[in-house]
């Protein structure tokens, strides 16, 4: 199947299609390629494998930002220098690597769990973070073992889960394919997901140690945790929430053990807002917490 039969296949599913493109193919010509991926259908392009960020290839990026949107397409960048805010220029560019992310677990041991909770008070400082979240088989820190075919992560599922929360991304997925996914515990929560957020807040963290972010969208609260080794329960304040208005909760957690890794305990409870009231989330060695927060008047 031609790459733009397979195109208009997907989007008659209601999918759109990025295509992926090394960025010296690109560079050597943008007009043509680029006017070629807008007529195929595609929305927009993964340019990778820049590895550089001298003041030359610097101006490539600026030169193929300006230019896909000019031909009305979307672009993020991996194998790709830290955001330094072109964004505010050019709001075609969702998202960037510029972080070692989850594709490390294939031939590496430092993905660790103080490093995924460092990498929220560093790099994502500088903006949307392409992490590439959502490892599903998941193993403790001393169960770890380099598998290039079929990668492990460090902790919990839930913790993965919560990474599409902590974790800021205009064009947020998952990391592995498909077959991973089917029939899993979480994908449900994924799907749920939105791709941007109208407020954020950072409720608690130290890093390399915890986090606690509440992301809204709309009129719903996705409130996610990550710890590292050490069980935590935070209590969080319920401040963002509307003064004495109902909640309900549904959450995605992990066992009070935390094994294993690939298993969640999915609940539903409810809750108050208010700036007195509060709530505690527990989380296991190695492990998180992911919560949607719907007002009751929006069910009824």
């Amino acid at each position: 199947m031609r790459i733009k039969e397979l195109i208009q296949y997907a989007r008659s599913k209601g999918v759109d299609v990025f295509l992926w493109i090394h960025w010296s193919l690109l560079a050597d010509n943008m007009d043509k390629i680029m006017k070629t991926y807008k007529s195929w259908g595609a929305v927009g392009m993964k340019v990778d494998f820049f590895d550089r960020n001298d003041q030359e290839m610097v101006n490539i990026y600026h030169e193929m930002t300006r230019k896909a949107a000019e031909n009305e397409l979307m672009v993020f960048y991996h194998g790709a220098y830290t955001p330094t805010g072109i964004r505010r220029t050019w709001p075609n560019l969702l998202t960037r690597e510029g972080v070692l992310g989850n594709e490390y677990n294939k031939w590496s041991k430092r993905i660790t769990l103080e490093h995924t909770l460092t990498i929220p008070f560093t790099r994502m400082v500088t903006g949307p973070i392409d992490f590439t979240p959502g490892g599903f088989r998941n193993v403790m820190p001393k169960d770890f073992k380099l598998d290039h075919h079929k990668p492990l992560v460090m902790g919990t599922r839930s913790r993965q889960l919560a990474m599409f929360v902590v974790y800021e991304s205009q064009l947020q997925m998952v990391c592995d394919y498909p077959g991973a996914y089917r029939n899993q515990k979480g994908v449900d929560f994924i799907k749920q997901v939105p791709a941007a957020w109208n407020e954020t807040r950072c409720l608690a963290g130290e890093i390399g140690e915890y986090i606690v972010i509440a992301r809204r969208k709309g009129k719903k609260w996705f409130i996610a945790g990550m710890t590292d080794e050490e069980p935590r329960t935070i209590e969080i304040p319920l401040d963002f929430l509307k003064d004495n208005a109902s909640y309900n909760i549904e959450s995605w957690n992990d066992t009070p053990s935390g094994k294993p890794a690939t298993e969640l305990v999915k609940q539903r409870s409810s809750c108050i807002g208010g700036a007195d009231k509060k709530m505690s989330l527990r989380m296991a060695g190695g492990g998180g917490t992911v919560l949607v927060a719907v007002p009751v008047s929006l069910v009824r």
